[in-house]
């Protein structure tokens, strides 16, 4: 474990968490284009991504300038703001006020998977950041939502420094936030008029390592396939067996880049006995095949 400091506090992490995916942008150039009408409204400063982040600790009694954002794509996380403390679990966003005394920590057994953001802007006092309060996203709908955000503020931020990119990483940025605070949630509508989907988008999770049918699920659940098809369709817009695949590849990509294990060893953890349909099925979903994905610097939600 190698141990980093930082301006205002300590900070504890391993030597690169795998799969990754970390940006700074250079003051200076953040100084530039923060002048923008648009821009200073609300811009970004550093963006990441800590997969399986296990000994990932953060100690700033001083914090920093910036509001700092948190997603928790899975595991979990303690955060302390101003001594108090907060769990943070799949499906869970906070943010931490600038200049706000904090720590954080990823848990030993289960440790986080974060996507993060610094930022700051104008605009920030118009979202209730200063009440800290965990914010969770109860709808698969907002979940995905989230993801589809920050993978477009990933690939932005990686182009090359424009008025333009800046512009639009201000815009993303207020879609994450308003998305967080100020959205409608979907939960009651699911909770009252689509129970079983929940219980089914539970159980396929549950059953990640298995080659389940639609026909095995309609058993499940009691359900015609009519039913279940148009279930799926109106609320995850793609049927149920497509999901399970998706959760399945998304599965897949986090073995991919936090084990070493080979990908008919992957295949078969999730049920498919057949590698070569295992890698068609990975680069349909994906993109590309699991070996480019590995080596590659893509994330796929």
């Amino acid at each position: 474990m190698e141990y980093e400091e930082e301006e205002s506090g300590k900070a504890t992490k391993p030597d690169g968490f795998v799969g990754e995916r970390m940006t700074v942008l250079p003051k200076d150039v953040v100084a530039k284009y923060a002048e923008n009408v648009f821009v200073k409204r609300l811009y970004l400063t550093d963006v990441g991504y800590f997969p399986d982040a296990k000994g990932h600790f953060i100690d700033r009694p001083d914090g920093v300038d910036e509001y700092i954002y948190f997603y928790c794509v899975a595991g979990t996380g303690t955060i302390v703001i101003g001594g108090k403390s907060f769990t943070l679990h799949k499906d869970m966003a906070i943010c931490i006020p600038q200049h706000s005394a904090h720590s954080y920590f990823s848990s030993e057994d289960d440790p986080w998977s974060i996507l993060w953001v610094h930022f700051n802007g104008e605009d920030a006092r118009y979202y209730p950041i200063e009440h800290v309060q965990p914010v969770t996203f109860r709808s698969a709908y907002s979940s995905n939502r989230m993801l589809f955000l920050f993978n477009q503020l990933f690939d932005v931020v990686e182009s090359p420094y424009s008025m333009g990119n800046f512009i639009y990483m201000s815009h993303t940025l207020q879609m994450i936030l308003s998305e967080t605070y100020f959205k409608d949630d979907l939960s009651d509508d699911l909770s009252r008029h689509n129970d079983y989907l929940n219980a089914i988008i539970k159980y396929l999770h549950a059953n990640i390592s298995r080659n389940l049918t639609l026909q095995e699920l309609c058993d499940e659940f009691n359900l015609s396939k009519s039913y279940l098809n148009a279930l799926f369709k109106k609320n995850m817009h793609t049927s149920p067996i497509n999901y399970f695949i998706s959760i399945k590849m998304k599965e897949a990509c986090r073995m991919l880049r936090s084990t070493n294990d080979t990908v008919k060893i992957i295949a078969a953890n999730l049920g498919y006995y057949d590698s070569y349909y295992f890698s068609f099925l990975f680069k349909k979903t994906v993109g590309v095949s699991p070996t480019d994905y590995r080596s590659s610097n893509m994330i796929f939600f």
